[in-house]
């Protein structure tokens, strides 16, 4: 029995998006990385939430076959907050971007590691947070992650 989580990260981050940057576990940016191109990367903080176990059979151990729920959280960081462009100018093609990434996940059929991977925009489209505390422009992913655990 095991999770597949560096395995569901390691596939997100081969999800290809016109003009934005995915990373993967291993690749958390920095601030220079993070002011040079729109970078979707795994949130250092919360990376996992929510995960729950159920059991689809009776069985001890891991003779039950199992099932697992988990979202993955990921911080898509646009441009740096106060940047020399005002905010107006910069809202439509972040609110573009951030569509693309839907798009390419509802779209994706070869996301390796789960069964089911279903993204979402969660605390709305404004003030983000680098791994350093640096403020950008952008909003937060959910991947609500399905997969058998036996």
């Amino acid at each position: 029995m095991a999770l597949s989580l560096v395995t569901v990260a390691d596939s997100i981050s081969k999800v290809v998006v016109s003009g934005v940057r995915i990373c993967d576990l291993d690749e958390i940016p920095t601030a220079a990385d993070l002011a040079r191109t729109p970078t979707l990367f795994p949130e250092p903080v919360g990376f996992v939430q929510g995960l729950q176990v159920e059991r689809d059979s009776y069985g001890t151990g891991t003779s039950a076959k199992k099932h697992t729920t988990y979202q993955l959280r990921y911080t898509f960081a646009y441009q740096p907050a106060g940047n020399e462009r005002g905010l107006s100018a910069q809202y439509p093609t972040m609110v573009d971007l951030a569509a693309d990434i839907l798009d390419a996940f509802i779209a994706d059929d070869d996301l390796t590691g789960v069964i089911d991977i279903v993204p979402s925009i969660i605390g709305g489209f404004g003030v983000v947070f680098g791994p350093d505390g640096t403020t950008y422009i952008g909003c937060t992913f959910e991947f609500t992650c399905f997969e058998f655990i036996n």
